[in-house]
C-alpha cells in the first residue's frame, strides 16, 4: 500500500518533470527517452526503498528478540 501511494506521487512528479521538459519534447524520440529515464529512476528508486523496509523490519524483529 506504502509503495502504492509512493508511486502514484511519483508518477505525478516524473510528469510534471516531462512538462518541465521542453527541449526534448518536441520530438517523439526525445519523448521516449525522457520518460525511458524516469521509469528506470523511479525502478531503482522502489527496488532501494524495498531493500531499505527490509532491512529495517529485520532490524525490529533482531530487536525484539524474534
Amino acid at each position: 500500500m506504502l509503495i502504492k501511494i509512493i508511486n502514484v506521487l511519483f508518477i505525478h512528479l516524473i510528469l510534471k518533470q516531462v512538462q518541465d521538459d521542453t527541449i526534448y519534447k518536441k520530438t517523439a524520440v526525445g519523448r521516449f527517452f525522457i520518460y525511458l529515464k524516469y521509469f528506470l529512476n523511479l525502478l531503482f528508486y522502489n527496488l532501494n526503498l524495498i531493500f531499505f523496509l527490509r532491512l529495517m523490519f529485520k532490524d525490529i524483529e533482531l530487536l525484539e528478540g524474534g
